[in-house]
């Protein structure tokens, strides 16, 4: 996982600067995680930010016991590899918006919190809703990994409409673009 967000984040600053001419950035806030910003904010309050790796140990034990659930592999490898601010990326025709995780006491506490909302929209399955996407111009689908069995989907509610994204999210990772 570490490899795939890796060379996904290496692409996604090249084709971000190649297609808006800046790096990512976000409107400053003096609660972000500092580690991630680069330099002062622009005229504008926006700041430039980079992703970078985790080096804290997360107590997966206690974390498992509050969603009720063991994590698969790759689904702690994703939480726990890099801190990062929310990332807009393209699959084929599908726009997708990932949630940020940029500190440790976010993924901690967002571990919990997205299981618990996958949990209402799928109370048979171990879910997390890890962002929301756009398809054909309706922005009302949201972005699950599937704990049992590693895929990744969005999924809308309103006519109950479903797209598979990818077999796992490291594939989920390799596939995006900017």
């Amino acid at each position: 996982m570490l490899e795939e967000m890796t060379e996904f984040f290496k692409r996604y600053e090249k084709e971000f600067f190649k297609k808006f001419n800046k790096y990512p950035s976000i409107p400053y806030s003096e609660r972000w995680n500092k580690d991630l910003l680069i330099g002062e904010p622009d005229s504008s309050k926006w700041i430039r930010w980079q992703p970078i790796v985790q080096n804290k140990v997360i107590d997966w034990k206690l974390l498992e016991s509050e969603i009720g659930f063991k994590l698969r592999d790759e689904i702690k490898d994703y939480f726990s590899s890099y801190y990062f601010f929310r990332i807009e990326s393209m699959i084929e025709n599908i726009m997708l918006d990932l949630k940020k995780i940029s500190s440790f006491e976010e993924v901690t506490k967002n571990v919990i919190i997205w299981a618990n909302t996958a949990k209402i929209a799928f109370p048979e399955k171990h879910c997390f809703e890890i962002g929301t996407a756009k398809i054909d111009g309706d922005d009302g689908y949201y972005i699950f990994i599937d704990n049992d069995t590693g895929k990744v989907f969005c999924q809308e509610f309103d006519k109950m409409n479903k797209v598979d994204l990818a077999d796992s999210i490291g594939h989920l990772f390799e596939k995006m673009k900017v």
